[in-house]
């Protein structure tokens, strides 16, 4: 019979567990959902050596990242707009907010509740008073 020392039985336990997870899975698990995409060479290479070193995890971490959405790199920055702070009109701002919240927002709004600048503890203080 074939006995293996400790330590390498742990090691390829460990092994087997991590490419089980999916490496993605583990790494980026705020790509979660996503659908589509572009690959991330990164991810789809450790997969690929979990593959080599252990068929079936390797071929499950593929699985899971695939299923996941986690093999794909994040959905690129194109279409989002950018301001310089310092340069940033009411106008622009109003656009900025719309698109990010995915409603109309107006500045201009009576019922806006406007705070006058202060430090970060008066600032926590009067938001507790609207909570």
């Amino acid at each position: 019979m074939l006995r293996f020392s400790r330590p390498l039985n742990l090691c390829l336990c460990a092994g087997v567990s991590l490419s089980l997870c999916g490496c993605g899975t583990l790494l980026h698990p705020e790509r979660q959902g996503q659908k589509n995409g572009q690959l991330d060479p990164a991810i789809v290479l450790l997969d690929a050596l979990g593959l080599v070193l252990f068929i079936i995890p390797g071929i499950v971490a593929f699985g899971i990242d695939f299923h996941n959405g986690t093999i794909y790199l994040p959905a690129s920055t194109a279409g989002q707009r950018h301001f310089e702070p310092n340069q940033l009109t009411p106008a622009q701002l109003d656009a900025l907010l719309s698109d990010q919240l995915g409603q109309p927002v107006s500045l201009q709004d009576p019922a806006l509740v406007r705070l006058p600048q202060s430090s970060p503890q008066q600032l926590q203080q009067q938001l507790q008073r609207f909570r």
